[in-house]
């Protein structure tokens, strides 16, 4: 998998996107510009945390503001978490306000949706 997302999306390469890590357990971060990336400092923000505790091969994939930029004008997820196996798309959102809750909600499964329908056009997702 990883060989065929490499060559389907070259981009990933010269925006440094996609990350190969063995860790037992890291976080990603969101961050105020909108790239998710992995969370190196230990007290700084963690909004999702990844356990590998067979510590395999996982792959790291920034998508909204590396793999996409806004100029793209498409609606986009943060960030994916794949291994040979399995794909997992990640949309983050902070909601500082419940009310606001079921509108950001709305907008993480319209991302969600977007981003894999368009990887599904991309790619072979067996």
């Amino acid at each position: 998998m990883i060989d065929t997302i490499r060559q389907t999306f070259p981009k990933i390469q010269e925006n440094n996107c996609l990350q190969t890590l063995t860790d037992s357990e890291f976080c990603i971060y969101d961050t105020d510009k909108g790239r998710c990336t992995i969370q190196s400092d230990l007290g700084g923000i963690k909004h999702f945390t990844i356990e590998n505790p067979t510590q395999r091969n996982l792959h790291f994939l920034a998508i909204d503001k590396c793999l996409f930029l806004d100029s793209d004008g498409t609606q986009r997820c943060d960030c994916a978490v794949f291994d040979s196996k399995t794909f997992c798309f990640i949309e983050i959102k902070e909601v500082d306000h419940a009310a606001r809750r079921a509108e950001q909600l709305r907008k993480a499964k319209e991302q969600l949706k977007t981003t894999i329908l368009y990887f599904q056009e991309q790619l072979e997702f067996k």
